[in-house]
């Protein structure tokens, strides 16, 4: 059971403020059963139960933020399934922790000495600020005041710095066995190999179905396997409107689309009651009514589009506006990137995109998640050094170069060798860490008696 201190007060918060605890008997003598005992080393009711409570809450904690933000539609944990995983995890690491002393991990270095203190002082005061945060947001004390009365808070939850102590401590051993158990954990160039060719033929089936996949992912700085055809990098300096003109424009766009959705609205009464005209059965009266509105509604369409011609009349205005008062900076930086003047220097000096990846977004033609503006000149381009004119884009003057082509097929294995081992080491020391644990927890005398925790 891994846990870092910062979240012990967490759950003990969670835990005194929630619903989700388990009924236990009164007597001490119960309270003290044991529920593990691992070679000798138990685990009591009282501490089991804790632990378990804290495991419970967290679960729903996690299901609760799940369904908030609409990734699940219903909360379905299984307080026995919890249960048994509090007291399998509890196990492993009773284990680990008595093979590290074992093999006298917990012997440390003058410089694990030292890490060590460092993560108990880091620890401890992050446990007192998330105690400032929750309880004394609002404190006027200050100083040696202030960490008095925050370390008497902690108390109260249940945390010292022994507490903490502890907890960091266990956790470099843990840290230490898990070090010694995965030493010889290795990959195979064959691995590798394999794992990339499965990963490009992954990456052309998806780029055959959705193309701008790959531009996208190249555009995000993501790994990529294969490259598909059509595809070029384009650099640009991107000359934005002055921040007055772009206030102007926003407030241009915003009523814009205000009218854009009036429209919509009045367009969609009107298909409503020419629908209702369109039934059969009607009675005179109602259609006589119907017609009426329909007039009325074709008047509230007429006027709404008025007003989105209008708004799109302004918009573009405010946009020329804009155009023009850096048009004389665009058509320099072009002139001068024509001529012959390095164009990363130029980029260096003028490019207010400062997303731009280093190497150049990559588009193809009709690349749906750019601006066309910005697409469109840059697909016109022959030969990579060529320089397109200036062009009225959504944020500005758009002055793109043809940077370099992207030729189809997968990417060169060096170029993503390291990050398909390092994931594959990953997966390998975790898989050699899960059987040498299970080796140590079968060799080990270990005791559970789950049925006390209800009886």
């Amino acid at each position: 059971m891994k846990k870092k201190t910062c979240l012990i007060l967490l759950i003990a918060a969670v835990m005194m403020l929630s619903g989700c605890t388990l009924v236990v008997k009164d007597p001490e003598v119960d309270a003290k059963r044991v529920i593990i005992d691992v070679n000798g080393e138990t685990v009591d009711k009282r501490a089991f139960i804790n632990i378990y409570n804290n495991a419970l809450n967290e679960e729903y904690a996690t299901q609760q933020m799940y369904k908030q933000f609409g990734m699940i539609q219903s909360i379905n944990i299984d307080p026995d399934q919890v249960m048994q995983a509090t007291l399998d995890g509890l196990v492993r690491r009773m284990v680990l922790l008595q093979k590290a002393r074992e093999l006298k991990l917990d012997e440390l270095t003058e410089e694990e000495t030292a890490e060590l203190a460092a993560a108990i002082d880091a620890s401890w005061q992050e446990s007192l600020d998330q105690i400032k945060r929750m309880d004394m947001a609002d404190t006027e004390l200050e100083g040696d005041e202030l960490t008095a009365a925050l370390e008497e808070k902690a108390v109260e939850y249940g945390i010292t710095r022994e507490v903490v102590e502890q907890s960091e401590r266990e956790q470099m051993l843990l840290k230490k066995i898990r070090a010694l158990a995965t030493e010889d954990s290795a990959v195979t160039d064959e691995a590798i190999q394999a794992d990339f060719d499965a990963k490009v033929e992954a990456a052309k089936a998806e780029y055959e179905g959705s193309p701008d996949a790959f531009g996208s992912a190249v555009n995000a700085s993501r790994t990529v396997y294969y490259r598909p055809a059509g595809y070029r990098y384009i650099k640009q300096v991107l000359v934005k409107f002055f921040a007055d003109d772009q206030a102007v424009i926003d407030e241009a766009l915003k009523a814009l689309t205000t009218a854009k959705q009036e429209l919509t609205a009045a367009q969609s009464d009107k298909s409503l009651n020419d629908t209702a005209l369109a039934q059969d059965g009607q009675s005179e009266t109602d259609i006589a009514l119907l017609q009426e509105k329909a007039g009325e509604l074709d008047a509230k369409v007429a006027a709404a589009q008025e007003k989105v011609d209008q708004a799109e009349q302004k918009l573009n205005e405010e946009k020329e506006k804009g155009y023009a008062n850096i048009f004389e900076k665009a058509t320099d930086i072009c002139t001068r990137a024509k001529d012959g003047e390095d164009f990363d220097a130029l980029v260096e000096e003028y490019n207010e995109d400062k997303g731009m990846p280093e190497t150049g977004y990559a588009v193809r033609e009709g690349f749906a998640s750019f601006d066309a503006a910005f697409v469109t000149p840059a697909m016109a381009l022959e030969n990579p050094g060529d320089v397109a004119e200036p062009s009225k884009g959504d944020y500005g003057y758009y002055i793109v170069q043809y940077a370099a082509a992207i030729d189809e097929g997968p990417m060169p294995l060096a170029d993503v060798r390291e990050g398909i081992h390092d994931e594959l080491l990953a997966a390998k020391q975790e898989e050699d860490f899960t059987a040498a644990t299970e080796v140590w927890v079968a060799e080990s005398n270990v005791q559970t008696y789950i049925e006390r925790v209800n009886d």
